[in-house]
């Protein structure tokens, strides 16, 4: 054998020596295996490691509930528009709430109303409600009675501020009611009774004043079944007038001018003028007097009046003439009349 196959040979052995040495090492230091299943150790090891696992679960768990827990609740975004929508909605509830109420009271005044006016005849609620008229205004009419200070036929000629009597030919009598708030100025309402209520008729402002020459003036119910009025104004030029009261459709009165006189000085003061006229135009002064005749004499029953300043007329008057003037006493005492002894 060669020197170099000898050196080969030497170099293997030791190879194999070397591998076998390290073999036997690891066999000698490596511990028995651990049984594959049973053991204590496995099992503590098995179940700690379950353990780990549920607590972790369950800390998990914990942690998700509390961060949902203590997560802050989002409020609704409430927009301007749904803020109004819902006053708009509150505001409406309260008005219906209030109507509802009111509603009941009204209905609850109703019944008792009507529970009062039962057993009541037509002519017994006419009256009643006549006195309520009168009290409503009772201020007004005891306002009114400033026109004595110029009245110059007596007491007996100071205005009354009620009258009762037919001024639309229904057969149901009216009232009239003349008011004040002043010592100026004053003011005429017509009432009457249609349905089981009172409805106003007739109304006009400033009826009567006091100025210049004052205000004369004569309401009366003529034969023929219509409401007149002689009405006379004046200073230095002076008109005479006549009206007639005639029924609407509606039930209300309209004042017509039927006759009128209107008298004064020339512009230049040269002689007083007259001029004349009725409801076709201009009339003679013959004319306009034989009217004034008749419409004098159909007078049947005066409701209202002041001072007089026409002479034919207070011949009426003198002559004893119907009149259904009073004051707020002498009405009530009528209407209780009225009722024992109806006509």
């Amino acid at each position: 054998m060669s020197r170099n196959g000898k050196i080969i040979l030497i170099s293997s052995i030791s190879a194999v020596v070397v591998i076998a040495v390290i073999i036997t090492i690891i066999l000698v230091t490596r511990k028995p295996a651990e049984p594959s299943g049973g053991g204590t150790q496995g099992q503590i090891t098995t179940e700690s490691r379950t353990e780990r696992t549920e607590a972790s679960t369950a800390i998990i768990s914990t942690e998700t509930q509390t961060a949902a827990t203590e997560q802050p609740t989002e409020k609704p975004v409430v927009t301007e528009a749904e803020t109004e929508t819902q006053k708009e909605t509150e505001a409406e509830t309260e008005t219906e709430t209030e109507t509802e109420t009111e509603t009941a009271t009204e209905t609850a005044s109703s019944e008792e109303a009507s529970s009062e006016n039962s057993g009541k005849s037509d002519r017994e609620q006419m009256y009643d409600a006549y006195r309520q008229l009168i009290q409503d205004n009772l201020e007004g009419l005891n306002g009114y009675n400033w026109q004595k200070m110029i009245d110059t036929y007596g007491e007996y000629l100071t205005p009354l501020p009620i009258g009762v009597g037919d001024v639309n030919n229904d057969g149901i009598r009216d009232l009239i009611l003349f008011t004040a708030d002043n010592t100026v100025q004053a003011d005429v309402t017509m009432y009457t009774w249609k349905n089981g209520a009172t409805a106003m008729i007739y109304s006009e402002k400033n009826f009567d004043v006091q100025v210049a020459g004052g205000t004369r003036y004569l309401f009366y119910v003529g034969t023929d079944g219509y409401l007149y009025l002689y009405n006379s104004m004046g200073d230095e030029n002076w008109t005479y007038t006549w009206f007639r009261f005639d029924v609407k459709e509606d039930g209300s009165l309209e004042k017509k001018e039927i006759l009128r006189h209107r008298t004064g000085p020339n512009a230049d003061n040269s002689g007083i003028r007259n001029e004349y006229s009725d409801e076709s135009g201009e009339i003679d002064e013959a004319a306009y007097g034989k009217k004034e005749d008749e419409l004098i004499g159909k007078m049947d029953l005066i409701l209202g009046f002041n001072t007089m300043d026409n002479e034919k007329i207070m011949a009426v008057f003198e002559g004893g003439m119907n009149h259904n003037g009073f004051t707020v006493q002498s009405a009530n005492d009528y209407f209780d009349y009225m009722l024992l002894f109806p006509e």
